[in-house]
């Protein structure tokens, strides 16, 4: 007969190996947060996890995978969502990834490169605009380069891009 100790120990490596093995295959793909210094300066913080989630949005294996943001003390609006594709609307410097949970479209929009000239869709039933950090977003339009917000109504012109559809 073998002995217990060691068949207890062969149980837990097997087990730690299948969920590691799940966790790699399961279609998870975790951000980090920034941590430290940055944690106290909110928008220096929103910034490196926004330049995180941009690199992710323009990397087509990551289309249809449920975004997970790891070690954070604070809530990301997109953590959990799964990322559906990238999407083009009427203003081309308007860059849009299309999210979604339960069947329930989101969407995150971001500019590269100037102002963006157009408004930010407004929710009928008054759900707000959020800042990735999950704070009200009151601007109509986007002000900075790199700021992504979170839309809770994304209107149903925007279309998903073909190209990232998998």
């Amino acid at each position: 007969m073998a002995n217990p100790r060691f068949m207890l120990i062969r149980l837990f490596c097997s087990l730690v190996f299948a969920a590691i093995f799940l966790i790699s295959v399961g279609g998870y793909s975790a951000l980090p947060c920034p941590y430290g210094k940055d944690l106290l300066d909110m928008d220096k913080a929103e910034g490196k996890v926004a330049a995180s989630l941009m690199r992710y949005f323009e990397d087509k294996e990551n289309v249809g995978k449920k975004i997970q943001i790891e070690k954070c003390k604070y809530k990301i609006v997109v953590d959990g969502l799964r990322f559906v594709g990238l999407a083009s609307g009427k203003d081309p410097d308007l860059s849009i990834a299309m999210l979604e949970k339960s069947g329930v479209r989101k969407a995150v929009v971001w500019i590269k490169n100037k102002k963006s000239s157009s408004r930010l869709p407004q929710c009928a039933d008054g759900d707000s605009n959020l800042t990735l950090f999950g704070e009200i977003y009151t601007f109509e339009n986007l002000n900075i380069v790199g700021q992504m917000v979170f839309i809770n109504c994304p209107p149903y012109s925007w279309k998903r891009l073909e190209s990232t559809v998998r």
